[in-house]
Formats: structure tokens, C-alpha cells, sequence
């Protein structure tokens, strides 16, 4: 058996959403670049009803892989305190070998973070590895972070949540609060991301950040260390999205 098959094999095996196949990204999704769909109304607040969002297909650069995620918000409500919204959301896969899409990762909804969104960014140089941002939120409130992750399309894994905090961890020598979000790969196949400080509802900077000012890191997540980009640096995108 082929490397490029291996993926398929695994998922159906370990996938959270095994057998979720679909040949093609569903037709009534409404298509947006950030992956977050909302039961409510963008101009108003009111409560609109479900709905589900999926980011554009994405195509490496040796035309072998395809990715889009999907994000489903669903409406409850009303409830004592006003109606609900949940999110799950997933990330499909398509490779050289598969006669469609299959789901390999899902983000469900948990009881203080029910707002949740996959957004991919680009793919490796090589092809193997899918970049995205995983959003863990919650409708209603301030709280919301960025988890830098991959899918690597060799071994069907998803990478440590937590490693864009503990190489930074490792970089400060100290636990911080900090923002950050990934922006692509270098050419090298490292992780590019961008960190900037933690501001409170007013606009200073929380007591506990260790980032001062916005900037691009490079993350090597096989050492867990980051090391800084100089100013200027251009992120280069590797992956292309379809037209349709």
C-alpha cells in the first residue's frame, strides 16, 4: 500500500467522524473565508435561526490534497436567559486515492465554549501538512482563543493543541497570557505565526502578558522552540483555494 493511502485507512479506523463521507462540500453552506456561522443576526443581535458555514476548498501545491472546514451553529431556545447556540465543526479531507471528502476532525461544543470554528490557512510546502486555526469561543462573551494546529495527511493525526503555548512558555521562561494565531508556513516547512498582547475590555495591556507588541514568530513544533522573524518578513502562500 501507498503512503497516500494509509490516511484513509486511519481515519475510518480513529476518526471522531468516521464514515462521515461526502463526495463534494455541501451546495446550501453558505461560503465564508473565517468558518464561523452564527444563530444570530449580524445587524441586529436577534436570534435567525440555524445555520451552517464552510470555508472555500483548499489545494496544495502539488494539486494531490483538498481541505475545507464546516461549522454548523445550531439554535435552541428561548431559554430563561435567552436562546442558545451551539457549534460543531469539522474538517474534511480529500486526497489522490479518495473518491471523496472524509471528515478527520471535529470540534464539539462544550458547556463554556459553545462557539467553535475550523479556518484553514494554508498547506506545507510539501503537501503533507494542512495549517489551520481551531477557534474555541463562547456566544455572549469576551473569552475566544486561537489554537495553532495541523493535520498531517501521512500519519491522519492532529497536532498538540497547547504546543504554540508551551514553545513560547519555553521562549519567555515563564508562563504568560498572550494572543496568537497562525499566518502559513516558511519555506522550510516551519509553522509562521503571529503573537500580540492580551488587552483588557479598556485597552491596556493585561498585568500577566509577556508579548509588548504584535510580531511573527517562527514555530518549529517538532522542537517546541519559537524564535522571532524580522520586521517586514512576507508570509508566503503555498496552497490555493478554489473557485468555487
Amino acid at each position: 500500500m501507498r503512503w497516500c493511502g494509509l490516511p484513509v485507512l486511519l481515519l475510518l479506523i480513529f476518526s471522531p467522524c468516521a464514515g462521515a463521507a461526502q463526495e463534494q462540500p455541501e451546495n446550501q453552506a453558505k461560503v465564508s473565508k473565517d468558518g464561523f456561522a452564527s444563530c444570530f443576526d449580524a445587524q441586529t443581535g436577534g436570534l435567525k435561526g440555524s445555520e451552517v458555514v464552510r470555508t472555500p476548498v483548499l489545494i496544495s501545491a502539488d494539486g494531490k490534497w483538498r481541505a475545507y472546514a464546516q461549522s454548523e451553529a445550531l439554535a435552541s431556545g428561548p431559554e430563561a436567559n435567552g436562546p442558545d447556540c451551539e457549534n460543531t465543526s469539522k474538517l474534511y479531507i480529500a486526497g489522490p486515492e479518495s473518491k471523496g471528502f472524509q471528515c478527520v476532525h471535529t470540534v464539539k461544543p462544550q458547556e463554556q465554549q459553545l462557539l467553535n470554528a475550523i479556518v484553514p490557512v494554508d498547506w506545507s510546502p510539501d503537501g503533507r501538512f494542512l495549517l489551520m486555526n481551531e477557534f474555541l469561543g463562547q456566544w455572549g462573551s469576551d473569552f475566544g482563543e486561537f489554537l495553532v494546529r495541523t493535520y498531517d495527511v501521512l500519519t491522519g493525526a492532529v497536532s498538540d493543541e497547547r504546543v504554540v503555548e508551551r514553545a513560547v512558555t519555553k521562549h519567555a521562561g515563564k508562563k504568560c497570557e498572550f494572543e496568537n494565531s497562525a499566518k502559513g508556513f516558511s519555506p522550510s516547512g516551519a509553522i509562521v505565526i503571529e503573537i500580540e498582547p492580551v488587552r483588557d475590555e479598556e485597552g491596556p495591556l493585561v498585568p500577566d502578558t509577556c508579548v509588548k507588541v504584535e510580531s511573527l514568530l517562527l514555530l518549529d513544533p517538532d522542537r517546541v522552540v519559537v524564535s522571532a522573524l524580522p520586521a517586514g518578513y512576507k508570509v508566503q502562500q503555498y496552497g490555493k483555494f478554489a473557485e468555487r
